[in-house]
């Protein structure tokens, strides 16, 4: 799905012979974006920082330093992507209890599995909640977009702003 916009020509739309690859690996910047959403970081400006200061966006990133400008375009060509991706992961970690609406947190603990009837989801609360996962996760790529815009405005285009 990520792979399919850079193994087409950007002005004719048709399928490139001899396609390149993307600047980053595309598993590396869902990845990166996702942990930036799950720790509050939604501008491009700051996930570029982190990337360069904290271990753990160093970690989750290979070491790489992707630029404000290539979050922030890689995030607008793979909205759509992203928020259905987003949804799911969200969906999943509520479901094996490690969220709630708002706040994501892994780790390695193991928890003995306790399956009850009266806790299953019907359809119709299930559905629900999708719908209140993708109105949190537009949101947040909204609030995301207005940072990026905002920055854009402070800073310039194709400034850091800690020049």
């Amino acid at each position: 799905m990520f792979h399919a916009h850079y193994e087409r020509d950007t002005e004719t739309g048709q399928e490139k012979v001899a396609s390149g690859q993307p600047p980053y690996h595309t598993v590396m910047m869902t990845a990166l974006l996702l942990y930036a959403c799950s720790n509050g970081a939604a501008s491009s400006w700051g996930i570029a920082r982190l990337c360069e200061w904290d271990l753990g966006y160093r970690i989750v990133s290979a070491d790489q330093s992707p630029d404000f400008q290539t979050i922030s375009e890689f995030r607008q060509i793979h909205l759509k992507a992203l928020k259905g991706l987003f949804v799911q992961v969200f969906q999943l970690v509520r479901e094996a209890e490690l969220v709630k609406l708002g706040h994501m947190a892994l780790d390695g603990t193991k928890v003995k599995a306790n399956v009850s009837k009266h806790k299953a989801m019907s359809y119709g609360p299930m559905q629900e909640k999708e719908e209140q996962y993708e109105r949190k996760i537009d949101e947040l790529l909204k609030q995301a977009e207005e940072m990026d815009k905002e920055e854009n405005a402070r800073y310039g285009k194709d400034r850091r702003g800690d020049e």
